[in-house]
């Protein structure tokens, strides 16, 4: 107790502590620390202290068991934290201050405990001497003091040191939370499958690697170590690798021991199989730094072999055989090891028999094996390379066949109708189950590659083409993710792709600049370029500072959406939407329409591609595809109540039958939305009501500006030719192309207005607090396409031609409004949202299919026409059945 008391006050040395118990035995006690340096004064202080703590209830007796004299179970606070907070290091003994644990193992000079340090709230591992020899206490202290004076991150440190209250010396140190490197090594030799994934030799060869570094800086301390084995090699949790056990180190200012037996023989200190012939012999004063070289050989040669450099019927017959130098070498002690013939020459250096044939220091050794490794990462990175590059290939190939089963799948469900039966639906499930099977594999490739050149890169960082390939991988997921309009993932892969693309091969790709060439028709028109950029959910073009006369080239623009607003003197105004997509260049020659040749209500779509369906959310959409368009005009509204009422007037007039057969209504005289008064057609008020009538009185003409609907194709048709006779123009309904094109313009965009939805947007089911009902035309001003063509995400859905009009059956061509070659189907398109629909409908490119004899609220129509050498068609008297 005096003495640790001195040393904790910094009155006695820890080596002087250590050299007062070894002549405790032959000295007083007050001889023994006077001796030791202490003063009259200073040892009558500490034995008040200790006789103070002796009287203390609180203090620990010594006892069972004997050794520890701790009491493992007091849980209380200390009692040694002032009021004051500070600690008072008179009480503050090891009893106090250490609550022992279990036993993590034991030595030839102590045993190990897991101790819980209570003044700083952690576990420690405590390791106490078994035993009170003068000598080996005095070692024990010497192994605390070496490893103190080493503040290396590959060496254990000590926290603590001092004496038990039974006598016993100890010191704490870092508690490591797994395993030794002799225990791995354990594990490989009886091929334990887990410790063979996780302990490759590479690997095995990165931890050596830092025990060299550590062995070198305790030289440079003046420090060996001379039992350096595996099992003095320890592997935290987290990678740590720390060389413990320093109780044979040695300093090498100071003379070495010279340790004899009975005999007169001199004996040695350390672990023979791992110890250099200097040491096997005896000869401690010739042991330095180039025997811990050949002792870190030694434990490379475990590495590589997995067992022991020399082993032995007993410790005499394994000394003779390191004395006389019988070291077989590594390849040819383990056999069945794939062992490198570069680190075998390593190896046998570090540990050759003569002295000055070994590495002349530690990091000498260090740095070859170093040398080694680069080698063999740059081997091993080359191997993973080319395997990944092959799984690379494989990924790439099955992108291919995904792009082709998936033209396939569309095919298959264009072709295969909703009602169609199992048998005929089994080739569509065959490949949409080869394409998620095909989208699997991809995906088992991708993962493969990535991996492999990933740890191509780990280990040579110097491989770049493992990092171009990578830039490539992630490239192609780029393209995919901006396919399918994947935000998240496209964010993630353009970092991926700009992290590995050194060499900037996909710099311009990234920034996705293209290329514009317009040409006009005629050629002096002059072409203002805006920009459609994204406004409180809606596009909305802004001034690109890009404007001047055709032909107009732009070498380089940001892709994205624009606008085109052409003038000429003598033409039309006219507006064309471009996209420039990533890397692309839009090449086009815009005819535009002499001035007065445009019809009243109508717009001119020019000639053109653009994106048809793609759009997943919307119903009966189809697959993405680019389509070319020649030019058309279209109604910039739908069809009026008003407007039509003005074709069942003219038919009133010579055949109220089929007036009446025409008019709006729900079903054949039954929810009439018209009625007859004083010889002519007027709508009735009630199409608006309630809550609705604040916003458009009763008188106002309001009824006859709403879209007409409760009509079926054939009205739609016939007006078409009632109108063309009046107007001397072609009309007719228009193809679900152009009513698509009219309304998304080229880019592809969900709604006319651009991706987002928002329900005031256009005149749906959730527009207004009030119930559901129909209202006047172009009162939503947002629903307004690119070409300026109004409700059509809203209002009514209207009616439309396709290809199924070409077909043999039907009715005949002679019905009013058909063109030439067509028939009414009895199933057609319609085409947008209505007053009383929900959001999927409103997007433009949903295309719904309804009875063409059928009659809805919420169905209506608007006309086309088309171009004759850049004026609308005239219309032609043709026989036909009214």
């Amino acid at each position: 107790a005096i003495g640790r008391r001195a040393v904790e006050r910094g009155w006695l040395s820890v080596e002087a502590f250590g050299h007062a118990l070894a002549k405790a035995n032959a000295l007083t006690n007050d001889d023994c620390w006077l001796h030791a340096g202490l003063s009259e004064q200073q040892l009558l202080t500490l034995r008040e202290a200790a006789e103070t703590h002796e009287r203390s209830p609180t203090s620990t007796p010594s006892g069972p068991p004997a050794e520890l004299s701790l009491d493992s179970t007091r849980t209380a606070s200390p009692n040694w934290v002032g009021e004051t907070g500070t600690l008072d290091l008179d009480q503050a003994d090891a009893a106090n201050r250490y609550q022992i644990q279990d036993e993590l193992g034991a030595g030839g000079s102590g045993r190990v405990f897991r101790a819980f340090d209570r003044v700083l709230g952690r576990t420690v591992a405590m390791k106490i001497l078994r035993t009170r020899d003068g000598g080996r206490v005095s070692r024990f202290l010497r192994e605390a003091r070496a490893t103190g004076r080493l503040e290396h991150p590959n060496i254990i440190p000590i926290y603590d040191v001092g004496v038990m209250p039974a006598g016993d010396a100890y010191y704490t140190m870092k508690l490591l939370r797994r395993h030794s490197l002799n225990h791995v090594l354990g594990q490989l030799a009886v091929q334990d499958e887990d410790t063979r994934r996780e302990y490759p030799l590479s690997r095995l060869l990165l931890v050596f690697l830092p025990i060299c570094q550590a062995v070198a800086y305790a030289h440079s301390m003046g420090i060996v170590h001379r039992d350096l084995k595996p099992h003095n090699i320890m592997l935290g949790e987290y990678g740590e690798v720390l060389v413990t056990d320093w109780g044979l180190a040695r300093f090498l200012g100071e003379a070495a021991e010279l340790i004899v037996n009975d005999q007169g023989e001199r004996v040695t200190l350390g672990t023979p199989a791992y110890m250099p012939p200097e040491q096997a012999t005896g000869r401690l004063e010739e042991v330095d730094e180039l025997s811990d070289v050949y002792g870190l050989g030694a434990i490379l040669y475990e590495i590589l072999t997995l067992c022991p450099p020399f082993d032995g019927a007993d410790s005499r017959a394994v000394l003779d055989a390191v004395a006389r130098g019988q070291l077989v070498a590594p390849r040819r002690r383990a056999l069945g090891r794939a062992i490198p013939a570069g680190l075998e020459a390593i190896c046998l250096r570090a540990m050759a028999f003569q002295r000055d044939a070994r590495y002349p220091s530690a990091m000498d050794l260090h740095d070859e094996v170093q040398r080694y490794l680069d080698g063999m990462q740059s081997h091993e990175a080359k191997r993973k390379a080319f395997l990944a590059q092959a799984s690379a290939r494989d990924y790439q190939r099955t992108l291919a066949e995904i792009e082709a089963l998936d033209d396939e799948v569309d095919a298959l469900h264009r072709e295969i109708p909703s009602w169609a039966g199992l048998d005929v639906k089994r080739e569509l499930w065959r490949t949409e189950d080869a394409l998620a099977r095909a989208w699997a594999q991809a995906g088992q490739y991708y993962n493969d590659a990535i991996r492999g050149f990933t740890q191509a890169l780990g280990l040579d960082p110097k491989a770049d083409e493992a990092r171009a390939a990578l830039a490539e991988l992630y490239w192609s997921r780029f393209e995919i993710a901006e396919k399918r309009g994947e935000t998240l993932d496209l964010i993630h892969y353009d970092a991926l792709v700009r992290q590995f693309d050194r060499e900037g091969r996909y710099a311009q790709r990234l920034e996705g600049h293209g290329t514009l060439v317009l040409q006009t028709q005629p050629e002096s028109a002059s072409l203002k370029l805006f920009r459609l950029c994204e406004r409180d959910r809606t596009l909305r073009p802004l001034d690109s500072g890009i404007e001047g006369q055709a032909p107009l080239g732009v070498s380089s623009i940001e892709m994205g959406s624009y606008l085109v607003e052409l003038r000429a003197e003598g033409f039309e105004p006219t507006l064309y939407p471009i996209s420039i997509g990533r890397c692309k260049t839009w090449t086009a020659l815009v005819q535009m329409l002499p001035s007065g040749t445009l019809p009243p209500g109508f717009v001119y779509v020019p000639a053109g591609p653009f994106l048809h369906g793609g759009d997943p959310e919307a119903p009966g959409g189809v697959p993405g595809e680019l389509i070319e368009w020649p030019s058309f005009l279209i109604a910039r509204e739908p069809v009026s109540i008003g407007e039509y009422i003005d074709f069942i007037d003219a038919l009133q007039q010579h055949d109220p039958a089929l007036a009446k057969a025409r008019a709006p209504q729900t079903r054949e005289g039954d929810g009439m939305i018209v009625e007859l008064r004083d010889g002519r057609w007027h709508p009735k008020e009630i199409l608006i009501e309630g809550e609705a009538r604040k916003r458009y009185p009763v008188g106002g003409g309001h009824e006859l500006r709403l879209p007409v609907m409760c009509i079926s194709a054939e009205d739609a048709l016939a007006y078409c030719h009632w109108r063309g006779m009046r107007d001397g123009l072609a009309y007719r309904l228009p193809h679900v192309m152009e009513w698509e094109k009219a309304a998304r313009g080229v880019d592809g965009r969900a709604f006319p207005w651009g991706n987002h939805f928002d329900p005031t947007f256009c005149k749906m089911r959730f527009s207004r607090p009030e119930l559901p009902q129909p209202e006047p035309i172009a009162m939503f001003s947002t629903d307004v396409s690119v070409y300026g063509v109004q409700d059509m995400a809203g209002g009514v859905q209207e009616i439309c031609r396709d290809q199924s009009w070409l077909n043999n059956s039907g009715k005949p061509s002679e019905l009013v409004g058909m063109l030439p070659g067509e028939h009414l189907p009895e199933q057609c398109r319609v085409c947008g949202g209505a007053w009383n629909r929900s959001e999927e409908s409103s997007r433009a490119a949903a295309h719904l299919v309804t009875l063409s004899a059928g009659r809805s609220v919420s169905t209506g129509f608007r006309l086309a026409l088309e171009l004759v050498d850049g004026k609308p068609k005239p219309f032609a008297h043709r026989s036909h059945t009214s």
